[in-house]
C-alpha cells in the first residue's frame, strides 16, 4: 500500500476484502495501463481512477465526486458521488455504490492551483445480487497532468 500523501505523488491504493490492491503502470498488448489518472473540472468534478494488472486479471477502481468540492469528507452512493470497481479478464464484474450500499471519501487536499487533489475512501459495493465488497484504508494523491499550453488533461 502506498503511504498516506498530499504532495502529488500519484499514487492510488486500498484494501478489497482484506487484500491489497495497488494502482500501477502496465504494459498490455496494444499499449499501456496508467497506474492512477485523473482529472477536476468545475463542470464535472473530481475523477480518480486506478488500474492494476495482476495474474491477467485487470482491476480498475473509479471514484468520483461531483459535489461542490472542498477538503471535508462527502458521502459516496447517491447520483451525484460513486465509487465503483471493475474486473477484467479471467475474472470479471462490475461493482458500485448504491443507496444502500455507501461509503465515504475525505478530501485532504484540494489544491486547483498546484493542480494536487488528495484524500481517503472506503465503502460497500455490490454487483446489484448477492455479492458486496468491502473498500477499506483506500488513498489516492493525485497531481493532475498539464499540458505544454497550460491546459489541463
Amino acid at each position: 500500500m502506498p503511504a498516506a500523501s498530499t504532495n502529488g505523488s500519484n499514487t492510488i491504493g486500498c484494501l478489497i476484502d482484506g487484500k491489497a490492491f495497488v494502482g500501477a503502470d502496465s504494459h498490455v498488448l496494444f499499449g499501456s495501463i496508467k497506474g492512477i489518472d485523473g482529472y477536476y473540472s468545475y463542470a464535472s468534478g473530481l475523477s480518480v481512477d486506478g488500474a492494476s494488472l495482476s495474474n491477467d486479471i485487470y482491476t480498475y477502481i473509479f471514484l468520483g465526486v461531483r459535489s461542490p468540492l472542498s477538503v471535508k469528507q462527502f458521502l459516496l452512493g447517491g447520483a451525484a458521488n460513486n465509487l465503483a470497481i471493475e474486473y477484467a479478464g479471467t475474472a470479471s464484474g462490475d461493482y458500485n455504490t448504491d443507496s444502500l450500499h455507501q461509503g465515504t471519501v475525505t478530501i485532504t487536499r484540494f489544491d486547483t492551483i498546484n493542480h494536487i487533489y488528495s484524500g481517503t475512501f472506503e465503502g460497500v459495493i455490490t454487483d446489484n445480487s448477492s455479492s458486496i465488497k468491502h473498500i477499506t484504508s483506500g488513498r489516492f494523491d493525485l497531481k493532475q497532468a498539464i499540458h505544454k499550453n497550460k491546459e489541463l488533461i
